[in-house]
């Protein structure tokens, strides 16, 4: 695990033999190919799924779509990335899957209801519908 330092503050944790940031469900090869893709004009999409989670199986729920969903995804052609985030006072998670066209989001498409009913087996419900949408700009940070 290496530790990046800014004025003496950890900034990010990487794991060496995975190229991962520590908390970071995104690699970092498929975040530089997703910001590559839409600094050079090129569309990224993604798909938001918002989930309500009861606060006893959040956890549960999360590792589900790490262990689930992803390698899933990950089968597909045009995956370039997964990010999950939660609100664990709210009881939500928000899920993102992005993608290198809209063909291939919507080719995952019957993989990512599969994971959602088996999140819903622990308790997510799914508000409303999947959004799906087209990046409009990727600009990294410092």
């Amino acid at each position: 695990m290496r530790v990046l330092r800014r004025s003496g503050r950890i900034v990010r944790m990487l794991d060496r033999r995975t190229r991962r940031s520590s908390g970071d469900p995104l690699s970092q090869p498929a975040r530089r190919r997703a910001g590559h893709a839409a600094r050079n004009g090129a569309l990224v999409y993604a798909r938001i799924g918002t989930f309500d989670v009861p606060a006893a199986t959040i956890d549960q729920v999360v590792e589900l779509f790490r262990t689930d969903a992803v390698p899933l995804f990950r089968t597909c052609e045009g995956f370039l990335g997964y990010r999950a985030y939660v609100d664990r006072a709210r009881g939500r998670l928000i899920g993102i899957s992005l993608w290198a066209t809209r063909a291939a989001l919507e080719a995952s498409t019957e993989k990512a209801r599969g994971a959602i009913a088996r999140g819903a087996a622990l308790g997510a419900q799914l508000v409303g519908e999947p959004q799906i949408l087209e990046q409009a700009f990727d600009e990294p940070g410092a």
